[in-house]
């Protein structure tokens, strides 16, 4: 009788990224390999694409661009933050290729929250890796847990997949 793998789902985005997820995905895998079970590290990487907009269109609206001008930078943004994604899945894949892991990757332009709910929502995982947003302390001090969406997303994931959940600080 075959074990099933024991997965990890490691979700990064747009403006949650932490050098230390790579380290993360080792020490997972090392451990769960111990019980001589298959790992799958499942990667997803969210482009937020409404706060791009939000951004852009921010700025469009107290008269800096023009619409095209608008259009032309949400393009370069999008653009850049593909060729950002890719870095940073090179360096997620060159800390695991040591080790007896298979990795995905899932590149989905959304809404942070939604887009974990459906990762989470799609199959078992025995470990969940989320990242923080890098917020000041001044950030943290008056936004109220309760109120902030990585903490928000961290409390349904734990909540809802019944599984452990790691959380990285972003930087």
């Amino acid at each position: 009788m075959t074990m099933e793998p024991f997965r990890i789902l490691i979700v990064l985005s747009t403006t949650r990224w932490s050098r230390h997820l790579g380290e993360v995905a080792v020490r997972e895998a090392t451990d769960a390999m111990k019980t001589e079970r298959r790992v799958l590290i499942d990667a997803l990487y969210i482009v937020e694409q409404d706060d791009i907009n939000r951004i852009v269109h921010r700025a469009g609206d107290k008269g800096f661009l023009s619409d095209a001008a608008q259009d032309t930078l949400v393009s370069t943004l999008l653009s850049e933050h593909d060729r950002v994604a890719q870095r940073r899945r090179q360096r997620l894949a060159d800390a695991v290729k040591n080790i007896d892991a298979t990795i995905t990757w899932e590149q989905v332009k959304g809404d942070y929250e939604a887009e974990v709910r459906r990762a989470v929502q799609s199959g078992p995982h025995d470990v969940i890796v989320l990242v923080q947003s890098k917020r000041s302390f001044l950030e943290r001090l008056f936004q109220p847990a309760d109120c902030a969406e990585d903490d928000r997303v961290a409390r349904w994931a734990k909540d809802e997949s019944g599984t452990r959940v790691l959380i990285e600080e972003g930087v």
